[in-house]
């Protein structure tokens, strides 16, 4: 799933192209321009009211007391998996320690520390 935030650059810079454009006295249909510009605002009103529901969104809704959360966590995306994390733990990434671990790998786990619990 795309960030809808990601989805609004694109009829931003159209904006901005389009006054680019008139600001330049660029030989441009009036009409096509206007059409353009009402589309690309209705876009970005849409994803402007969107970004305002998942702001005021509760990350915890429909995981917090459901008996299946971990099914429902495998299933969920990493914003919000990260929102969640955020909700109710601080995370610390400290300096991982050089070279390999015990089993052949390279993620140092005791560098990432959770708490203080928020919830």
């Amino acid at each position: 799933m795309r960030h809808a935030a990601a989805g609004a650059d694109q009829p931003v810079h159209r904006l901005i192209r389009f006054a680019e454009i008139l600001g330049n006295g660029l030989d441009a249909c009036p009409r096509e321009l206007e059409a353009g510009s009402m589309e690309l605002r209705g876009k970005l009103s849409g994803i402007e009211g969107r970004l305002a529901a998942y702001a005021h969104r509760d990350p915890l809704d429909g995981i917090a007391g459901n008996p299946g959360a971990a099914k429902v966590w495998g299933g969920l995306d990493l914003g919000r998996r990260r929102a969640i994390l955020s909700t109710l733990v601080t995370v610390t990434l400290h300096p991982a320690r050089a070279g390999r671990r015990p089993g052949g790998g390279y993620f140092d786990h005791d560098s990432v520390v959770f708490g203080p619990w928020r919830r």
